[in-house]
């Protein structure tokens, strides 16, 4: 098992290796913390505890170098078992404080992730909703184009049409008004012809009038 103190951060490349050792992060921080808590170093960096702790190792050494005969009877028994008690207390200590903090820490990553997810969702919900916005608008553009080509096409047909119609009503206005004057034109020289008498102007009129009908017709 990895062994880290208390003090230093755990970093990416060891957790890495925390994993594929098989251990969880968690364990390996509270197993350090009380391989430190037991050799005495989770205060070392606190001046007035460490103060504290040499004043009470030189008592403990100067209480041992004297002589059995000087000592009282289950004194040392007492004092090494109200240490040993001392020991355990700052040990469960450390333990909930250690406990306490990595609650704090997966409450803020939880909130983190809440956060980030909800972040998420109203990132895709604006873009799925520019995306239908932009689909629409495309949507409604190509019926307008679509619909403004097709009246184009309607009154370019209806044109065409009325150029047809007027094109053919000037045509036939032109034929009759030629078939007026060779009309006339042919009546006025059957008109000039004396000889035949009437009957024979009556059927040279009416030679004339299917002559003019068989070219214009």
């Amino acid at each position: 098992m990895i062994l880290l103190k208390l003090t230093v951060r755990i970093s990416e490349r060891t957790t890495k290796k925390i994993a594929r050792s098989g251990d969880n992060v968690d364990s390996v921080r509270v197993a350090s913390l009380n391989h430190w808590l037991i050799k005495e170093r989770v205060m070392h960096k606190k001046p007035k505890r460490r103060r504290k702790l040499t004043n009470f190792v030189r008592r403990s050494l100067k209480h041992n170098l004297r002589s059995p005969s000087q000592r009282a009877p289950g004194q040392e028994s007492c004092q090494a078992g109200s240490g040993r008690a001392k020991r355990r207390e700052k040990i469960e200590l450390a333990l909930a404080a250690e406990q306490n903090r990595i609650a704090v820490a997966e409450a803020k990553a939880a909130k983190r992730i809440v956060k980030a997810a909800a972040k998420d969702a109203k990132r895709i919900s604006d873009a799925e909703a520019k995306r239908i916005a932009r689909v629409e608008t495309k949507n409604a553009k190509r019926i307008a184009d679509a619909e403004a080509k097709e009246l184009k096409r309607i009154a370019q047909a209806a044109a065409k049409e009325a150029k047809r119609i007027a094109t053919e009503v000037k045509r036939a206005t032109a034929a009759n008004a030629k078939k007026a004057r060779h009309l006339t034109t042919i009546l006025g020289t059957e008109a000039m012809q004396s000889t035949g008498g009437c009957t024979q102007r009556s059927a040279n009129a009416s030679t004339a009038l299917l002559r003019a009908d068989r070219i214009w017709s």
